[in-house]
């Protein structure tokens, strides 16, 4: 009989006890239209930084000019010193597919998969390449770092 007078009031204190760590628990949790408003700002930046690098490599990769995508130093990094080739080169894109890394308001890593047929005096190769971009905002989003990972021919 003292066992049962001594659980009772044992176990009432255990649940107001969980009771009360519940409630803090859902407290600290964020407020889900917070998450759901930077979610939406983090996919409209998303959205920008996937055009910007799909355009970049379109002007890249058709000889255009990309300043209006990429920043002075990239456009050094992806600009070969010396004199234009003579030989005839033709580059084709197939598809551009852009992986998403590091993304906050003012700078973004992503990595860009890029599969292409390059034809070099009626040779053609096709070959995925893999491209790690940096880009930061300005005025809009520009290419900063352009680092070539990978290049795989196609099967």
């Amino acid at each position: 009989m003292k066992a049962i007078r001594w659980i009772v009031p044992a176990g009432i204190i255990f649940l107001i006890s969980i009771a009360w760590i519940m409630y803090f628990y859902v407290s600290s949790l964020p407020d889900k239209r917070d998450v759901s408003k930077s979610e939406k700002n983090i996919e409209e930046a998303a959205l920008d930084i996937q055009e910007t690098a799909q355009a970049f490599f379109r002007a890249l990769y058709s000889g255009k000019n990309i300043k209006t995508y990429a920043t002075e130093r990239a456009q050094a990094e992806v600009t070969p010193p010396g004199e234009e080739s003579t030989s005839l080169v033709d580059i084709k894109i197939h598809n551009i597919a852009v992986y998403e890394g590091k993304v906050n308001d003012k700078a973004a890593e992503i990595i860009a998969a890029v599969n292409r047929t390059i034809t070099v005096n009626g040779i053609a190769t096709t070959s995925t390449q893999y491209i790690e971009l940096q880009l930061k905002k300005e005025d809009k989003w520009r290419v900063d770092v352009v680092e070539a990972l990978a290049d795989i021919a196609a099967e």
